[in-house]
């Protein structure tokens, strides 16, 4: 019997080649789910008209947000914290100067509230990996086949290739194709400058017929409506989930779902694992037994279960995390249309910035045009103003948009740990550099203001702690000939044979583009080749 521990993007990904292989598969996450009084009201929406869908109704998913120009501290999805729920007292971790980077109880895991951005790694930034990103490739194609995207086939796809050709566009707002319209106009000097864009790539699916079915994906009922609900939960449920993948999964016999148990400890012997863990609703102790073992709990988790597995008590590891900002702007391109007209409310551009002269390894920006979240972040900063306050937000907003960034790890903040008692104990290592290289991007970016038709706010950009946006792993990386804290190529630690590790835990390094399309990619490529070495 095949474990995959993680019902995340990574954890389904292994169990996909699993069953697909025709391999018995056990999924085991902590089951924490959606609340049913919430999950009927989207069955709901989704059998009425939009036009039908009351204020009451949209309130529910709204009024837990409190957002402000720093942004939005914990994103809720439908109103709910069911993805941060209950961690601490089932897994000990204490952080000091480190970002939001607890672990996920919930089914799916953090795919429940992702940006749902998905651009592959580009094979010189993993150079320091043993594996090559040609070895990737019928990965990232396979997760496609049950991971629909949206996006178009442009400049950008010369850099970060689509895939897959089964792909559809999604309807942007006017400002972003204003912007879009300007950059493109702008192209060459933009290039000379060191900045590549293109549209964004979502994992997003339609409700319209493509010429391939995704595989192990349930279909929408619905096609998008571009109804601005994006960042507090698709109405539609067409933003990607795994757990959508999951419900398919465990319709086909050979895959079963074992929820509310935490691992705590995993032990290897001449027959096989076995699995010490315990129940979330009732903290029984539990006792599992299985052949193969696919791990991917997440960075935090996985390292943590790791670490008591090989007694690393009071030994230090390294995460690796790729450098988090967020940049406000004002654009030069009013957005009141928007509201009227709408648009999908996720990233809308990508930018990558490819100069040696501001960063050694590309840096990667998202593009956020008009959300009402900036409305109610610039209401509440402005009340003050009293009455005028609300025709001041909405001056203010109508011009806003965001950039969030990311940078390569290997010129970022650091996060060491320690495991002492229980308790994994984290600390941020911050990397004064990076800060100066982002401001060297913005600089850059404001000397450009006429050819992308927005200005940067400095004195508003705001640099995450270490491992804030959640992209960081590496604690035991992938090495072709693993030492003590790595692994080797199919994410077995050192002195495993059939534990298997498959989630960015195991990456060598963190490139600046998006993080969990490459950890799918991954531990599908790792569950392919261990079942091809049996």
């Amino acid at each position: 019997m095949n474990y995959v521990i993680g019902s995340g993007p990574a954890g389904i990904s292994a169990a996909v080649a699993l069953v697909n292989a025709g391999q018995p598969v056990t999924i085991i996450d902590g089951g924490i789910n959606l609340e049913p009084e919430r999950r009927a009201l989207i069955d709901t929406l989704q059998k009425s008209n939009r036009d039908s869908w009351s204020a009451e109704s949209l309130s529910s998913f709204k009024d837990c947000f409190s957002p402000d120009p720093k942004g939005v501290q914990v994103k809720y999805v439908y109103g709910s914290d069911f993805p941060y729920r209950d961690v601490q007292s089932h897994i000990a971790v204490t952080a000091n100067d480190v970002g939001q980077v607890a672990p996920s109880l919930a089914i799916g895991g953090f795919s429940n509230v992702w940006g749902a951005a998905v651009l592959p790694f580009l094979g010189t930034d993993i150079s320091d990996w043993p594996v090559t990103i040609d070895a990737l490739k019928p990965h990232y194609e396979a997760v496609l086949r049950f991971m629909q995207i949206a996006g178009i086939q442009d400049e950008l796809a010369n850099l970060f290739p689509l895939y897959t050709d089964y792909i559809h566009e999604l309807r942007r707002p006017p400002q972003a194709l204003s912007i879009a319209a300007r950059f493109e106009k702008n192209k060459e000097s933009l290039r000379r400058s060191g900045f590549v864009f293109g549209a964004p790539r979502l994992a997003v699916r339609t409700g319209k017929t493509i010429a391939e079915p995704a595989q192990f994906s349930e279909p929408p009922v619905n096609d998008c409506i571009a109804c601005g609900m994006c960042m507090y939960g698709c109405p539609y449920e067409l933003i990607y989930s795994s757990m959508h993948t999951l419900r398919q999964l465990t319709r086909n016999r050979l895959c079963t779902h074992m929820p509310d148990v935490i691992i705590d400890k995993i032990t290897e012997h001449d027959t096989g694992l076995t699995i010490a863990a315990h129940s979330r609703k009732d903290r029984r102790n539990l006792e599992l037994s299985c052949e193969r073992i696919f791990l991917g709990a997440g960075a935090i988790a996985s390292t943590k279960i790791l670490m008591e597995s090989m007694q690393l008590q009071n030994e230090q590891i390294t995460l690796k995390a790729s450098e988090y900002f967020l940049l406000p702007m004002l654009s030069l391109l009013n957005a009141a249309e928007a509201r009227e007209e709408g648009g999908q409310g996720l990233a809308q551009l990508f930018i990558e910035c490819i100069d040696n002269s501001l960063c050694l390894h590309p840096a990667h920006l998202q593009l956020y045009t008009y959300s009402d979240l900036y409305y109610k972040a610039f209401a509440n900063k402005l009340r003050f103003l009293g009455p005028l306050a609300h025709y001041a937000a909405i001056t203010l907003a109508h011009r806003f948009c965001i950039i969030q960034g990311y940078l390569h790890s290997n010129e970022s903040s650091e996060i060491t740990g320690r495991l002492a008692n229980g308790q994994l104990n984290l600390q941020g290592i911050p990397n004064k550099s990076a800060r100066r290289k982002i401001t060297d991007i913005a600089v850059r970016l404001l000397k450009l203001s006429k050819q992308t038709g927005f200005v940067p706010l400095l004195p508003l950009m705001q640099v995450g702690l270490p491992g804030d946006g959640r992209h960081i792993g590496g604690s035991f990386p992938m090495s072709a000939q693993p030492g003590k804290l790595q692994s080797d190529c199919l994410g077995r630690p050192f002195g495993f044979k059939n534990l298997h590790v498959v989630d960015a835990t195991v990456f060598p390094s963190i490139p600046a583009s998006t993080i969990t399309f490459t950890a799918m990619a991954n531990a599908h490529r790792i569950a392919s080749e261990v079942l091809a070495s049996i």
